[in-house]
């Protein structure tokens, strides 16, 4: 059974029973959820409840910039693809938090290395981005690589 994960409207009611508007979309799912637990788990279901999670920051002086350009200068100073470098730092921040990758048979995804794979950076919010940024900034560190202080450049170690 696969999880359903959103974000969905409190609706407040004054009896004590709670509403949650979801979008249109999660309707099919939500009802073989609930089909499947009343049948299966004599009606009771799992849930966690959280603020909606802010995502990521893109563009010029982002978090996501800045990721980039500290990946870029761990390729250029090791020789290895920004590609390899960007799969190294999301599966090995899953010792930081960062979220794996999850497949669509609700299984975690190894990458090639058969570690657990980071999960898409357009899934990412920018608590997680941070984990990727702390991540990235320790490898540079555990291999002297020499850092741009600003995308202009210059260097900050």
């Amino acid at each position: 059974m696969k999880q359903l994960k959103g974000t969905g409207k409190a609706i407040d009611n004054p009896n004590g029973i709670f509403t949650l508007k979801l979008p249109d979309e999660f309707k099919p799912l939500v009802q073989s959820m609930l089909k499947y637990c009343h049948e299966k788990r004599n009606g009771y279901i799992s849930f966690v409840f959280s603020p909606p999670r802010k995502p990521r920051t893109t563009g010029r002086n982002s978090q996501n910039t800045k990721l980039y350009f500290i990946m870029q200068d761990i390729a250029m100073f090791t020789g290895q693809p920004v590609e390899e470098i960007k799969e190294f730092v999301k599966s090995s921040a899953i010792d930081r938090g960062y979220p794996p990758m999850i497949g669509d048979d609700g299984k975690i995804v190894l990458n090639v290395w058969g570690r657990a794979r980071g999960m898409s950076e357009s899934d990412a919010s920018t608590e997680d981005e941070t984990l990727l940024i702390d991540q990235a900034y320790q490898l540079a560190a555990e291999y002297d690589v020499p850092l741009r202080e600003n995308m202009n450049g210059k260097i900050d170690n």
